[in-house]
């Protein structure tokens, strides 16, 4: 896989970040909860009925980025002031190494991801914790859809956003689906103009409005269904400006 693109494109949705926490415990789900200052706590669950099989960036976070995690299971961590990263929600690995998985696959040794990012592919939580004093987070299906995700922040005056459904997969455009994972139109056709890029890579020039009738559907889709979460880089609608 070629990291380099998948961050870029994350990048992108990251520099609007000081934006979203998302919803859905549909699937797999995080909690954050801020503790002191130099320091936040993750909790995540399995809420599928099937194991997933999480990769993390950097693998400083936890367990050399990448683990499993049965349903119903939890695991805690904590997040080092200043840390940006990712988690995704792996599905289908087997005992290679490094693991080759259905969705989110990544470099390393074994199931531990070991600083490698995953194959784009996968639904994205992203954060940014303690930047200029405020901690940002999202949860980005610019790539793909392959678990609905959701957040839940123990900060009482911050929004928890839990209302993904199932069914912005089960909903895919024909020509997006790969096996059981909706791909977004960026990843799909891989074009600038779906990926806002190169003459589309600004909020004036990347106009959903233009696309295609099924890419808009994707869009439409996770918008419906996954509100506050992103479905292409410059979704600030969506995107909203959450933040703890």
């Amino acid at each position: 896989m070629n990291d380099s693109s998948s961050i870029s494109r994350s990048r992108a949705a990251r520099r609007r970040i000081g934006r979203v926490w998302l919803p859905a415990l549909v699937a797999l789900a995080a909690w954050a909860a801020p503790l002191q200052a130099q320091a936040t706590t993750f909790t995540v669950r399995n809420n599928c009925s099937y194991t997933v099989y999480p990769g993390i960036y950097p693998a400083s976070t936890f367990q050399n980025g990448g683990w499993t995690l049965a349903p119903g299971a939890t695991s805690v961590f904590a997040v080092a002031s200043g840390s940006v990263g990712r988690l995704w929600g792996r599905t289908g690995c087997n005992s290679a190494s490094p693991a080759q998985c259905t969705t989110g696959s990544c470099g390393g040794t074994g199931l531990q991801c070991a600083g490698t990012t995953g194959q784009p592919n996968t639904s994205l939580f992203e954060w940014n914790i303690n930047a200029n004093g405020t901690d940002w987070y999202d949860v980005s299906y610019v790539d793909a859809v392959d678990n609905p995700v959701g957040v839940t922040v123990s900060n009482a005056s911050c929004l928890s956003p839990s209302t993904c459904n199932s069914a912005v997969i089960s909903s895919c455009p024909a020509d997006l689906r790969s096996g059981s994972v909706c791909l977004s139109p960026c990843t799909r056709y891989n074009t600038d103009e779906f990926c806002c890029r190169g003459a589309f890579g600004t909020p004036d020039t990347c106009v959903v409005s233009n696309w295609a009738a099924s890419a808009q559907t994707y869009v439409n889709n996770v918008h419906n269904l996954c509100p506050r979460q992103y479905s292409y880089a410059y979704d600030e609608v969506a995107g909203g400006a959450l933040h703890t």
